[in-house]
């Protein structure tokens, strides 16, 4: 019985192709990047530990000639200055500033897979259900990439976006990441972050066999800006960062993907500083200029856990930019301010592409 509704629950999924129009994804590239921070160091070694530049996934990204005029004309339209901040009408009613934790979930580390989507967005359904590190990313993926041979979606190796994720969660379940370990997913017990993506996959059938279900009283998903029509004119961006300070207000986590301009600058385009160097996307007034060929755009997913209208970045030209979204990243907690990062205001609302709002309903877990 649960296989027919499962059957029926991918159906949903067909009516989703992974790219639109406007914006496409053409696979990953890797950005070399310098930790801020080196390993702990073992107690029994005299040499000093310095950080390793490593490398990080992103999503290449292809914009059509639209997408570009687009995004131009919202640049042109999003102030750049603490003078000219503009808030929405409403914002006097919320706090100034909100920070969340993320209950126990660890800085996670996607390796050198394009799997951010998949790590943002369970990372995110973990602190709502306050389990800890309890999702396994892998039998996901695993799954991910069974269905993709029936041409349903990508598998989330290779790049996703929220919705497929959270869709996925809620049709089929997770698998715990302790069943992960003494059960294995399509043959593996550990996500391979460093090696080769998995040739094996998990059938429908295997993971059913593992898996246990999520209820609406556990998790509720709603997108707040919507990868389709994220470049329609009815797309504003100041209500979406009003929604996003509402949502944290609650205590619910989101999820978005983001644009990263110049990635070679910086760590993967974050050129300001907040608590550390090159900790803080911000929108350089000649980011455009720099960049009017379009070459290098990158996409990543992260979580948003909170924001402060008073807090202030410099970037490399020393100019301040006041206003900052405070993000989970998962490139392992050496790197940015240990492991979390934060953008401003301007950034988000000129070069977000998808955000979705993750809650539940049992108004215990915060």
């Amino acid at each position: 019985m649960r296989c027919t509704r499962i059957f029926a629950a991918i159906l949903l999924f067909s009516g989703h192709t992974f790219a639109q129009p406007d914006i496409q994804f053409k696979g990953n590239f890797q950005q070399e990047i310098t930790p801020t921070s080196a390993p702990k160091q073992n107690m029994h070694s005299l040499t000093p530990q310095h950080p390793m530049p490593k490398s990080v996934p992103l999503m290449r990204v292809e914009l059509s000639d639209h997408a570009k005029q687009k995004l131009t004309e919202r640049f042109k339209k999003t102030p750049r200055t603490p003078h000219t901040l503009r808030l929405n009408k409403n914002s006097s009613e919320l706090p100034s500033n909100i920070q969340l934790d993320m209950n126990d979930v660890p800085v996670l580390d996607q390796g050198q897979h394009g799997s951010c989507a998949m790590f943002a967005n369970t990372a995110a359904v973990d602190a709502v259900l306050n389990r800890g590190d309890y999702i396994s990313q892998l039998c996901l993926l695993q799954l991910g990439k069974y269905l993709e041979h029936f041409g349903y979606n990508s598998s989330g190796w290779n790049g996703s976006i929220g919705p497929i994720i959270l869709q996925q969660l809620q049709a089929f379940g997770m698998i715990s990441k302790s069943t992960q370990t003494t059960s294995g997913c399509g043959g593996f017990t550990e996500y391979p972050a460093y090696d080769q993506l998995p040739e094996t996959d998990m059938s429908l059938s295997e993971y059913h066999a593992l898996s246990e279900p999520l209820s609406v009283e556990q998790f509720v998903w709603s997108p707040l800006l919507d990868f389709y029509q994220v470049l329609l004119d009815r797309a504003d961006a100041d209500n979406t960062l009003h929604a996003v300070k509402i949502a944290l207000t609650h205590h619910d986590r989101l999820t978005m993907g983001i644009l990263l301009f110049g990635p070679q600058y910086g760590v993967s385009g974050a050129t300001g500083q907040h608590h550390a160097p090159n900790d803080t996307w911000v929108l350089a007034a000649n980011i455009f200029d720099i960049l009017f060929n379009w070459n290098m755009v990158g996409g990543h997913a992260m979580i948003i856990t909170g924001y402060d209208d008073n807090a202030i970045a410099i970037d490399a030209d020393g100019q301040e930019h006041h206003g900052l979204l405070t993000l989970r990243n998962s490139w392992g907690e050496h790197v940015g301010d240990h492991g979390d990062f934060y953008m401003s205001y301007d950034y988000f609302k000129t070069l977000a592409i998808e955000v979705q709002r993750i809650r539940s309903l049992n108004t215990s877990i915060v």
